[in-house]
């Protein structure tokens, strides 16, 4: 009877229900000759290897992702860490020269810091 049942009757009988189709479909292969059947195969083949296939590309897709955010990470965190530093590295010189009583105005020409962050860090050099 499945082979003698139209597309539009099978639409009707089956609606919306994906079993009762998958069923049809299961019993509709028996009737298949054996070129229609390797037919199937094959094509069932080239579905599952297309689709290992782009499983694998998004997985690369993925993989390559992470390691471009990770090395954007390293790099910019290397950037922080040397802006950082050379800030330090300019906080402990203005100390180091308020401590040896160089005025506020000649370390802030020198070496860039604001006047008031001079000023703030000499009240906690002599505090």
């Amino acid at each position: 009877y499945a082979e003698e049942t139209s597309e539009r009757e099978l639409e009707r009988i089956i609606g919306s229900d994906v079993i009762i189709k998958k069923a049809y479909e299961e019993l509709n292969r028996f009737n298949w000759s054996e070129k229609e059947f390797i037919a199937y195969e094959q094509e069932i083949k080239r579905i599952r290897d297309e689709k290992a296939v782009l499983a694998q590309k998004l997985d690369d897709a993925r993989d390559e992702g992470i390691q471009i955010g990770e090395e954007r990470g390293r790099q910019e965190g290397i950037l922080i860490g040397h802006q950082k530093g050379r800030a330090e590295g300019k906080i402990e010189v203005a100390k180091n020269l308020l401590r040896a009583g160089i005025s506020v105005d000649i370390i802030a020409q020198t070496n860039g810091l604001p006047k008031a962050e001079i000023a703030r860090l000499k009240e906690e050099v002599t505090s």
